[in-house]
């Protein structure tokens, strides 16, 4: 499970990656990995990450609005999923309180408005390290007829587009 996230991980690193701003993987094993590099849109990596977040806590927001999360060895995931046929998913994320954790998008306190039958990787939080780490994180989330895709701070990566959800 942890060499698929990898490998999905890897792939929105390559398709996300720029000259200006490479990314960086970080993989953690308690045995020997074999890898290929494999070249994937990232909206596929995007899905592996999301059905990977899956597998941890769900917050119900709604009949058809969740947050999931999940902390595995090298930090903390967290996902929105809008099923909604007609309404947009407006999602607050203050970690402001943590200490030794990297933001996948640079800040530690994100809005982000989740457009009707789509999914997003809102934030990924790496340990910086070993001397401990500590997430604490509030969310606030709340259910808006109409509206569009909208990202507080601007998205930089791909890997945080919002994605028509899978079903």
């Amino acid at each position: 499970a942890a060499a698929a996230a990898a490998a999905a991980a890897a792939a929105a690193a390559s398709t996300a990656a720029s000259p200006s701003r490479p990314l960086v993987l970080r993989v953690g094993s308690a045995k020997p990995l074999i890898y290929d590099e494999i070249r994937l849109p990232c909206e596929v990596a995007v899905r592996a990450l999301g059905e990977y977040t899956m597998r941890g806590e769900s917050s119900r927001i709604s009949s058809e609005m969740s947050i999931h999360s999940l902390q595995d060895e090298c930090g903390w995931l967290v996902f929105a999923e809008n099923t909604s046929r007609l309404s947009t998913m407006s999602v607050m994320i203050d970690a402001s309180q943590s200490f030794n954790l990297l933001a996948s998008r640079r800040c530690m306190e994100t809005v982000d408005a989740v457009p009707p039958r789509h999914a997003q990787l809102l934030q990924v939080f790496s340990f910086c390290s070993n001397q401990g780490s500590s997430l604490r994180m509030q969310t606030q989330c709340q259910s808006l007829l109409g509206g569009g895709e909208m990202h507080s701070p601007p998205l930089e990566c791909a890997m945080h587009s919002a994605v028509p959800a899978s079903y």
